[in-house]
């Protein structure tokens, strides 16, 4: 009898030795993966913080390109560094719609330092559809206009006047908009890279 309790105290050491290391091992290898999980954590938000303020840098300094694409670009302005707008010609629509779909991007960006690409579907809700009738009928109507810079100067307002509205209603209208596919960023960054992950 004697002989059986030491061997199940024995056993029951052994076992309560054992399954303390395995307890020590499983909380040290959790709190290992859980200090890595924020350094990395800690790394990626710093690298898209640093990422988010160079795009708002590019954003205000240089010229960027805006495109409202319904089966081609059907208006485009480019924005300067002085929030100063300028109007595309139709000739100039079309040869960056030839270069947006061959994915030649760089030809498109030249010496710009971005270009978005917002789909016209995307823009439309019930709010703001007198902007899109509006700006349809820009293109349909003024073909004859005598002064082609006003008809452009036109559709660039229309189209600032639709992005504008939706990013009043929603401040996260271009990450949405990125998210669900209907806005073309480029160069992508790292930040709309890890969006792209993350949707």
């Amino acid at each position: 009898m004697e002989y059986f309790l030491i061997i199940a105290l024995i056993i029951a050491l052994i076992v309560g030795i054992l399954l303390f290391k395995f307890i020590k091992n499983l909380v040290k290898t959790i709190l290992s993966l859980l200090l890595i999980t924020i350094i990395v954590s800690l790394v990626i938000g710093a690298v898209v913080y640093i990422d988010t303020r160079n795009f708002i840098n590019d954003i205000n300094s240089g010229e960027n390109l805006f495109f409202l694409e319904d089966e081609s670009f059907i208006s485009g302005f480019i924005l300067d560094e002085l929030n100063k707008t300028i109007g595309l010609s139709s000739k100039d629509l079309d040869k960056y719609y030839n270069f947006y779909l061959e994915e030649e991007y760089d030809n498109i960006l030249e010496d710009k330092n971005k270009f978005f690409v917002f789909n016209l579907d995307s823009l439309v809700d019930e709010d703001n559809k007198q902007y899109v009738d509006f700006l349809k009928g820009i293109s349909n109507n003024f073909e004859q206009m005598d002064d082609f810079e006003d008809r452009f100067d036109l559709e660039s307002i229309a189209f600032m006047t639709l992005v504008v509205d939706n990013l009043r209603k929603n401040p996260l209208y271009l990450i949405d908009s990125y998210k669900t596919g209907n806005l073309t960023i480029y160069p992508e960054s790292i930040t709309f890279k890890v969006i792209k992950v993350l949707k």
